[in-house]
C-alpha cells in the first residue's frame, strides 16, 4: 500500500511539513526525539542503572546476560509489532492503531512500570524489562513505518528521507542536551552511594535516570495525544480524504483491491454490444401487443 516514489523537491517538502505540521513536526518528531534520549540515557549508564535497580552496589556485579535478557523481549514485541501493521492493507487504519500503540507502550510498560518500582511493588529487573519492552516498541514504530503508511495515505509522490533524518537530528539535539545539562548541572559522583538497609537505592545516576525518564515519557505522552487528536480530526474528520489503499470491493462475487480499478475498463466492443442490446430490448417491448382488460 505504497505510493509512487520520486524525488521531493524543496518546495514540496515545505508543503509536506506546513500540511502535517500539528500531527507530525510539531509533536510526533518531538516524541520521538524524546523517547530516543530516554533510550540513550539508558544505554550510556545500563551498568548503573541495572545495578542499582537490581540493589547491587558493584556494576561489576550485573551478569552480562541480563543486558540481553532485558532488552530481548522489546525486541522481539518490535518485531511482531511491525508483522501486524504490515497485514493492515488500510493505511487509516494503520496510522490510527500506530498511534494508539505508541502511546500505550509509553504509558503501561514505561511510566507505569516506573511507578510500580519506586513503590517496591515490581523488582528492578522485572522494572527493566518493562523500560526496554516499551521503549523499542515505541521507538520503532515512531519513524519509517508510521512515515510510511502516512505518505501513501496523503498519496505524496516521494521519499520518507528527510523526515528520517530530520527526526534523527532532532533527537541527537535531545540526546546531547541531557548530557550537556548532566555535564554542566549539579555535580554527579563517580562512584555510587551505598544501599540503606530499606532497600532505597541513593545512586544519583538511578535518580537522573528516573527524572529524565518521567520529563522524556511525560512530556512525550503530552505530545502523542495533542498528534492523536490531529489525526483522528484529519483521518476521521468531515475533511478526511478517500484512502484507496485496502479498499476491498466486491467485483463478480469476488473481492478487489480499489488500487486495481483503474485496469477495469469496459472494452468498445463490449460497450457497443451492451447498447445495442439494450435497444433492441426496448424495441421489442415496444412492439409487443398489449391486451386491454374489461
Amino acid at each position: 500500500a505504497r505510493s509512487a516514489r520520486g524525488d521531493m523537491d524543496r518546495r514540496a517538502k515545505v508543503a509536506f511539513c506546513r500540511d502535517w505540521r500539528a500531527g507530525v513536526c510539531c509533536t510526533l518528531v518531538p516524541a520521538f526525539a524524546l523517547t530516543a534520549a530516554a533510550r540513550s540515557f539508558r544505554d550510556l549508564y545500563a551498568g548503573r542503572i541495572f545495578a542499582a535497580s537490581a540493589g547491587l552496589a558493584d556494576p561489576q556485579d550485573v551478569p552480562p546476560a541480563a543486558f540481553f535478557l532485558a532488552d530481548f523481549p522489546g525486541a522481539v514485541l518490535s518485531v511482531l509489532a511491525l508483522l501486524l501493521f504490515g497485514q493492515l492493507r488500510s493505511n487509516r487504519e494503520a496510522i490510527w492503531k500506530m498511534l494508539l500503540t505508541v502511546m500505550a507502550a509509553i504509558a503501561v510498560p514505561v511510566l507505569g512500570a516506573t511507578v510500580l518500582f519506586q513503590q517496591h511493588v515490581i523488582g528492578g529487573s522485572f522494572w527493566q524489562l518493562s523500560l526496554g519492552s516499551g521503549i523499542f516498541v515505541a521507538y520503532s514504530i515512531m519513524g519509517t513505518p508510521f512515515y510510511e503508511r502516512l505518505f501513501a495515505y496523503a498519496r505524496v509522490e516521494g521519499t520518507v528521507s528527510f523526515l528520517i533524518f530530520g527526526s534523527d537530528m532532532v533527537a541527537y539535539v535531545a540526546t546531547l542536551s541531557i548530557f550537556l545539562a548532566q555535564i554542566f548541572g549539579p555535580q554527579t559522583t563517580s562512584e555510587p552511594s551505598p544501599i540503606d538497609n530499606t532497600g532505597d537505592n541513593e545512586d544519583p545516576i538511578l535518580k537522573q535516570f528516573l527524572l529524565v525518564l518521567w520529563c522524556c515519557g511525560t512530556l512525550s505522552l503530552a505530545l502523542l495525544v495533542v498528534s492523536s487528536v490531529h489525526f483522528r480530526r484529519r483521518l476521521f474528520g468531515p475533511a478526511a480524504q478517500p484512502d484507496p489503499h485496502g479498499e476491498l470491493l466486491m467485483c463478480g462475487g469476488e473481492e478487489m483491491d480499489t488500487n486495481d480499478l483503474s485496469d477495469l475498463e469496459l472494452l468498445p466492443s463490449q460497450s457497443g454490444s451492451s447498447t445495442e442490446a439494450e435497444t433492441d430490448a426496448g424495441s421489442d417491448r415496444a412492439n409487443t401487443p398489449t391486451r386491454e382488460i374489461v
